[in-house]
């Protein structure tokens, strides 16, 4: 529970709304720093007629150096996220989810924003994946006979909070509300909350939709992979619970390591890869009856998944206006998010009235149903222009 109080210190787009949206002071520091990054990145073609003095120079994970706190701070935050999704929990944990979300969207926004965006995000989500792939293992070393028992996991959980807490409250201290505000305008005159202008915007509603499905099919995998393993494949629970660990482990190698096919591609005919070879790899693990050949592919499939999700931001980022992302990865964390509980629970109901082995045609239909909403998002950047004349083609890194 921890973990909403952690989030809740942080600079999110929803706090950032409440704050007055005019006469916000400029801080030297500020104004400094954006000065020298514009002599560093700034283009010839920058007409002064249609750039202000809120020119957003593009940020990396080392520079300022305060980004080099900050960057670890939101890595270790996607663990603790990461762990919390990766284990069971109670009615109480509705608070944990809702720290969740409000990290899911700054993070996400943070860092993809930044220089080299493809590998910062996707080393931000393998962390995640990594904290969704070590927490069953602490859960069930705690669990074993001799051990302190389920409930000291829950210890483990408070103290990575705490941790969490105190990073992300020192490095974000001077990131208020004020401060995003002013570097991320609204259009002029515009009276309606960032949110409400990302809801009116047909590409957060197909990001969220995407984001819905995708992580319905995740978790649904990782949730009901060792039930599939024992019942249909005669695994042991040990042996099961190896191959769902594989699949999260081939999660965090995916989103570490891939990121360079993506920069070759590019984020619109990556995503088309990395969804075919998905097609494959559970065609493999449904139609194969043999435990090895099940566990391999499991685990690539893991691959093969991971970077999507981390893809599909990059992508939103360089799409939509700078002064929406926050807004538009919000909605869709909160939205897309709910496809993480009800996809699994209609897989469990399905499940039970039909048998466990539905769950590779439900997964591979969502990831048919994934392709025809990425085909709606626009391959580039649009060239529309936001409140501070920045064309939003997102981090100037990755053009």
């Amino acid at each position: 529970m921890v973990s909403i109080i952690a989030t809740a210190a942080t600079p999110v787009g929803a706090a950032a709304e409440i704050q007055p949206v005019s006469n916000f002071p400029q801080h030297d520091e500020e104004k400094a720093r954006r000065a020298a990054a514009n002599g560093e990145h700034g283009t010839s073609n920058d007409s002064p007629s249609t750039i202000s003095d809120n020119v957003y120079a593009v940020q990396r994970w080392n520079s300022p150096p305060i980004n080099t706190y900050r960057t670890a701070a939101t890595f270790w935050s996607f663990v603790v996220v990461g762990m919390n999704d990766g284990s069971y929990g109670v009615a109480l944990f509705v608070l944990v989810g809702m720290g969740n979300g409000l990290a899911d969207a700054a993070w996400c926004s943070f860092i993809g924003q930044m220089a080299n965006s493809h590998e910062m995000s996707g080393i931000l989500q393998a962390c995640y994946a990594l904290g969704a792939t070590i927490a069953p293992l602490i859960a069930t070393a705690l669990s074993a006979e001799g051990q302190p028992g389920w409930f000291a996991f829950y210890y483990v959980m408070a103290a990575a909070s705490v941790v969490e807490f105190v990073t992300l409250t020192a490095t974000f201290w001077t990131q208020t509300g004020a401060v995003y505000l002013s570097e991320n305008p609204t259009e002029s005159g515009g009276k309606s909350g960032r949110t409400r202008q990302a809801l009116k915007n047909k590409l957060s509603w197909i990001f969220a939709f995407f984001v819905f499905g995708y992580c319905g099919a995740e978790v649904a995998l990782g949730g009901w992979i060792v039930v599939f393993m024992t019942r249909i494949r005669g695994a042991t629970s040990v042996t099961g619970g190896a191959v769902a660990t594989g699949f999260w482990g081939g999660m965090t190698a995916g989103r570490l390591f891939l990121s360079l096919v993506t920069i070759r591609l590019g984020e619109f005919w990556a995503m088309f890869l990395y969804l075919g070879v998905t097609i494959v790899l559970e065609l493999i693990f449904w139609l194969v009856p043999n435990l090895v050949v099940s566990a391999v592919a499991a685990a690539l499939i893991g691959v093969a998944m991971g970077p999507m999700y981390p893809v599909a931001v990059v992508l939103i980022t360089k799409v939509m206006p700078r002064s929406l992302h926050v807004g538009t990865i919000g909605f869709a964390a909160a939205f897309g998010g709910s496809g993480g509980a009800i996809l699994p629970f209609a897989v469990g109901a399905i499940a039970q009235a039909k048998g466990v082995q539905t769950l590779q045609p439900i997964v591979l239909a969502i990831c048919v149903v994934l392709g025809l909403l990425w085909i709606l998002l626009p391959q580039q950047p649009r060239q529309n222009k936001d409140t501070s004349g920045e064309e939003s083609s997102g981090p100037a890194g990755d053009n």
